[in-house]
């Protein structure tokens, strides 16, 4: 076989594969509602695949921390959130960031905070966090 149609060939196998890996790989989580527990965590993918009305009740310092989220982007399987908020009085801010990984009917991820309300944490951990799909 000369190189050229090896070329042509190996070029021709390499698109299909993309076109495949394209087609076949992440599909993004399943829509519908996602809850879970330790923390209380709770959500929905819309049907473009993103996430809505994320609420989480995390332990922090002595007390919880609520955060709420209107919309996050998923990318794939995955997210990410790096937020800094402020509430409408200014009178609690959070810093927190959560991440995330979709398989299949289950997401896990960790969620580190700095800030809640007027507690401040100097050495804040990641800690895990985990959510199913209940349904559409």
């Amino acid at each position: 076989m000369n190189s050229r149609k090896w070329l042509q060939q190996t070029f021709c196998l390499a698109l299909v594969v993309l076109f495949l890996t394209g087609c076949l790989g992440a599909q993004g989580p399943k829509q519908g509602r996602w809850e879970g527990e330790q923390p209380s965590v709770s959500f929905d993918v819309t049907s473009d695949g993103d996430i809505a009305n994320f609420v989480m009740h995390a332990p922090f310092a002595a007390s919880t921390c609520d955060i709420t989220i209107d919309e996050v982007t998923v990318d794939g399987n995955e997210f990410l959130v790096d937020a800094t908020t402020i509430s409408e009085s200014e009178s609690s801010i959070g810093i927190f960031t959560i991440t995330g990984d979709f398989d299949g009917t289950s997401v896990s991820g960790t969620y580190q905070i700095s800030v809640c309300g007027t507690m401040m944490s100097l050495n804040p951990e990641a800690n895990p966090w985990s959510a199913e799909w209940k349904g559409s």
